[in-house]
């Protein structure tokens, strides 16, 4: 076995690919001594690998795909600067393994990896492989994926620590929530969050006002739209069971809490949410590339019963009655014993197996 003495992880770009990486990274720093640097591009969600002092954190100027629609030799000349970046990161920071999460950062550094023969691994998280993974595939690289993708082998999505563990200590009075009362978990994610909350903001009144939610708090992530959080504000003053958070950074918390969740179709959030066992209404954002949060949804709508509602359905009225339907039929979570269910979790360490297989290759 050749010694790995420095591991390189890229991972930006959205939470969806940012997280995995992380969880990978927190697997990593428990297993390994090796020098371990992370890519990112300086989004806010990075702040806390800046803050690590066991990471090396770099910071790049990478290009987003999204320029490719909008100006295509501007994307062109930025992705050929991104390479020759890419080459003298490699070139002196000298990596054994670049490990990738999508995203864009992951393109250039993982094309130039292997052009420089370093071993290179991808982790895909969405039921279709996204653009950078599909060429770094083209090229070469290991592949795993949470789903069963065709050429790949299953690795589910890493989830950090604090979700994993989260689980088997719900706590409501950190949320100011009665004990016996349920909740309703609302989150858009980073990308689509406004078009979600718009149709939320219609639902709110009517929902506090009909007794058969007497007893069902929501818990409502409005994103950073500053317009949403004011909106989601007044109802918060209006309503005490109602509350309103523009990012949550124990999202944990609210998970372990939480019994349905109305969220977009991210891979990496219905990961965890499954994981807690929340019932799930999924509203897949239409314009995620290859649609391929709607293919997400698919698969937990066949092996979850989650039900799904396309943007262009989601309306006030369906909504309530979804929601009446799911409060109804929906029993309490269990609560669970750490020590009891520990062996149960295996699974959930998928950050360990890869980080593990990697290590031991």
């Amino acid at each position: 076995m050749t010694m790995i003495k420095t591991i390189m992880i890229c991972g930006s770009g959205t939470g969806g690919h940012f997280f995995p990486a992380y969880a990978f990274y927190e697997s990593l720093k428990k297993l390994t001594h090796a020098r371990i640097i992370f890519v990112g591009v300086g989004k806010p969600m990075e702040n806390m690998m800046k803050k690590d002092r066991t990471v090396e954190y770099i910071k790049v100027k990478m290009v987003s795909s999204s320029l490719l629609r909008s100006n295509f030799i501007a994307f062109l000349f930025f992705f050929i600067m991104s390479i020759f970046q890419a080459f003298f990161l490699l070139l002196f920071n000298r990596p054994s393994i670049v490990v990738c999460f999508g995203g864009y950062t992951s393109l250039p550094i993982g094309i130039m990896a292997r052009m420089l023969f370093i071993r290179t691994v991808v982790h895909e998280q969405n039921e279709v492989m996204g653009r950078s993974n599909r060429i770094l595939r083209s090229f070469g690289a290991k592949c795993y994926s949470h789903f069963r993708i065709p050429g790949t082998r299953q690795m589910h999505n890493p989830l950090r620590y604090k979700i994993i563990e989260g689980k088997f200590f719900p706590d409501k009075s950190k949320f100011n929530i009665k004990n016996d009362n349920r909740v309703i978990l609302i989150t858009g994610g980073s990308q689509g969050a406004t078009n979600l909350n718009d149709t939320i903001f219609e639902t709110i009144n009517k929902f506090m006002e009909d007794p058969r939610f007497d007893n069902w708090d929501i818990i409502h992530i409005t994103g950073d739209k500053e317009s949403d959080y004011k909106r989601g504000r007044v109802h918060g003053n209006n309503h005490h069971r109602y509350q309103c958070y523009r990012f949550l950074d124990n999202i944990d918390e609210a998970y372990a809490i939480s019994d349905i969740a109305i969220t977009r179709g991210g891979s990496l959030t219905l990961s965890e949410l499954q994981y807690f066992g929340i019932k799930k209404i999924i509203v897949p954002y239409p314009y995620a590339s290859d649609d391929h949060q709607t293919k997400n949804a698919l698969f937990y709508e066949s092996t979850h019963e989650d039900v799904i509602i396309p943007q262009e359905l989601f309306s006030p009225e369906l909504l309530y009655i979804t929601l009446l339907r799911l409060t109804e039929h929906t029993p309490p979570k269990e609560q669970l014993n750490y020590e009891e269910h520990i062996r149960d979790m295996i699974d959930e360490y998928s950050g360990e197996k890869l980080a593990n297989i990697i290590l031991n290759s």
